[in-house]
């Protein structure tokens, strides 16, 4: 083997290893900061800002560390901090210890990417390596059902942990003396495309996303197709010869993928744009690793300009989900597809050789990709069960901060192991994600019914990814997902319901909601919009009907008084019942409301920091 081959793959390896573990850290840095430094909603965003900017602008220092001689060792010092916080998340540390360590994870990781760009690692198998972390990253998700790597049990978790530390850690070591003459748009564009590969085409929870059990299983094949073939197209150096198409064809696809709705859900064909992002971005790094030869510096510098507007743009994506703002949402991920397209735009007229070998690669990622999604989809069914659904009904409220306990770790096992304990026939849950970064990008839905093994019907909020659920040891019939539409919140409010068909003839509607605050708390009309809905539920079938859910009220406000003209309180005898904050309640926030015919029995709040929230399990039978 010649050393130019050799030193190829170590840089390809490492750039894959590198990219892999930092775009992990994304997804454990984000939900830190929002959930243990400060809290979403509630801590101002400037606050959460400055915290970020203070990890992010002295990485600028990176560059003129990285030019010297001696610089050719900060990759591997980068590196080798990165891999440290790694292990210590992975060993468990949670609270203040979590937050930090992915700081410095996350922090050492960008260092890692502007100090390789400095030192002109080749932008060719660079570019080859993020794309098979996009790929690994898309794999994992599809068969641990978008679990990261920190959060994975000790089995699993360690082993890839320890596969990405040593390809990266050797990497660096081969690479230690590179000096390369690479072009600069590569280094700008990577941290683009982790961030838009964070947000939309390795999130395969939202393939699953929609309303109705079951989810379609060849949404997530699909994407694990698009992502395999994104190796292919960076391996290949791109799609035609001029850049202009992938240029064009990343804004367009990022539009799709992200912008389209049906209602606020995304519509089932969202996995085709979402497969076709995953196999555009590695394409649009393989034209930006052709730009022209530029000088260490201006690589740098690219690199950290690169960081840092996709992250300043990521964060303003995510405060307009918390505050009201003129530019919408979707513009801000445009933009980020739009840094990448213009780096693409830089390519050179040169083609690259395509290896013989390229095709089977391809062709055996595919295999492997699609295996595990036949897997996934295959597990995902509940059990059966011949028992007719009459009353008693055991039922489970739960606000589960998206899978996030109370000290600020991802475990749906500690969640489903809280809602087993106590034996629900149906859990109404509020805070469910289906893949939004911010938390972590994981589908806390999937998670707990692959754990229950219950039918799962879910309904998206103000945003497609965020919202309500129910499952069901039964199924659901006339499942609707409603809004509520108020004016001054930017987190807009939702509700779900569907009508259990019971085993004597009779029906029961079940509803589950968040109420969302503004500046000035939960609005007034926020209840009455609720209250309209429900007369209309409860008009239109003659049903009873139990309606729960986190109102992010106290039981004394008055804002709580129309909805009490059409419901009973089913907790009223059971005070003081204080379900927040859940390592000290003194708040109750979460609650149960019954129409009349019904009555409450066996009212307890289990105690529990699996999420910020207790849950609140009650028994429900016919009034006698």
């Amino acid at each position: 083997m010649s050393s130019a081959s050799s030193m190829s793959r170590s840089t390809t390896m490492a750039a894959a290893a590198g990219s892999f573990l930092l775009l992990d850290s994304l997804r454990i840095w984000l939900p830190s900061f929002t959930t243990i430094y400060g809290s979403a909603g509630t801590t101002p965003d400037s606050v959460f800002v400055v915290f970020c900017l203070a990890w992010i602008v002295p990485l600028v220092l990176a560059v003129p560390l990285a030019m010297p001689r001696w610089g050719r060792w900060l990759p591997l010092i980068a590196a080798a901090v990165e891999v440290a916080a790694h292990i210590l998340l992975q060993a468990g540390a949670s609270d203040a210890w979590q937050l930090y360590a992915s700081c410095v994870a996350s922090s050492a990781g960008m260092a890692w990417l502007v100090a390789i760009a400095v030192r002109g690692w080749a932008p060719r198998d660079a570019a080859i390596g993020f794309a098979i972390a996009l790929a690994a990253t898309t794999l994992m998700n599809l068969a641990t059902g978008t679990v990261d790597v920190t959060w994975q049990p000790a089995w699993s978790g360690w082993p890839i942990l320890s596969m990405a530390a040593v390809l990266l850690l050797g990497g660096c070591w081969a690479c230690r003396d590179v000096t390369g003459k690479g072009g600069a748009a590569l280094w700008m564009a990577a941290m683009p495309a982790l961030i838009l590969a964070g947000l939309i085409s390795t999130t395969i929870g939202r393939t699953w996303a929609g309303i109705y059990w079951p989810p379609t299983w060849w949404g997530g094949a699909l994407v694990g197709v698009g992502a395999a073939a994104g190796v292919w197209a960076a391996w290949r150096g791109g799609l035609i010869r001029g850049p202009w198409l992938t240029a064009v064809l990343i804004m367009v696809v990022t539009a799709f993928a992200d912008l389209s709705r049906h209602g606020e859900a995304f519509p089932i064909w969202i996995a085709w744009p979402q497969a076709l992002l995953a196999f555009v971005i590695p394409a649009t790094l393989a034209h930006a690793a052709q730009a022209r030869v530029a000088g260490s510096a201006w690589r740098g510098i690219a690199a950290y300009v690169g960081l840092l507007v996709s992250v300043l743009l990521l964060i303003a994506y995510y405060v307009a989900f918390d505050m009201v703002i003129p530019i919408p949402r979707p513009v801000f991920v445009l933009v980020i597809a739009a840094m990448m397209g213009i780096a693409a735009l830089s390519r050179r007229s040169a083609n690259l050789v395509v290896p013989p070998r390229t095709l089977t690669i391809g062709i055996a990622t595919l295999a492997v990709l699609c295996f595990a999604t036949a897997f996934i989809a295959a597990s995902m069914g509940p059990e059966q069960t011949d028992v007719p659904t009459r009353l008693p009904l055991r039922i489970l409220t739960y606000n589960i901060r998206s899978g996030i306990s109370n000290g600020g770790r991802f475990n749906p096992d500690a969640l489903a192991k809280v809602i087993r304990a106590n034996n629900p026939d149906v859990v109404m849950l509020q805070e469910v994600d289906r893949g939004f970064l911010l938390t972590g990008g994981h589908d806390s839905l999937a998670l707990l019914q692959r754990r229950l093994h219950m039918y799962a019907y879910y309904s998206p909020a103000s945003e497609p990814l965020f919202g309500d659920a129910i499952l069901s040891k039964w199924p659901l019939q006339d499942v609707q997902p409603m809004t509520l539409p108020t004016p001054g919140v930017a987190t807009r409010p939702g509700a779900l319901s569907g009508v259990l068909k019971l085993g004597d003839g009779r029906d029961l509607t079940l509803v589950v909601t968040h109420m969302q605050e503004s500046t000035a708390g939960v609005p007034a009309s926020e209840v009455v919009d609720l209250t309209h809905q429900i007369s209309r539920l409860s008009n239109a079938g003659h049903r009873p009907l139990i309606l729960t859910g986190d109102f992010n009220l106290e039981p004394s406000d008055a804002r709580l008084q129309p909805l009490l003209a059409v419901l009973r309180d089913g907790l009223v005898l059971a005070r003081p019942l204080f379900t927040w904050p859940s390592d000290k309640p003194t708040m109750q926030l979460d609650y149960i409301f019954l129409s009349k015919g019904l009555q409450v029995s066996a009212i307890s709040v289990p105690q529990t920091t699996a999420s910020d929230h207790r849950p609140v399990v009650a028994t429900f039978d016919w009034q006698r």
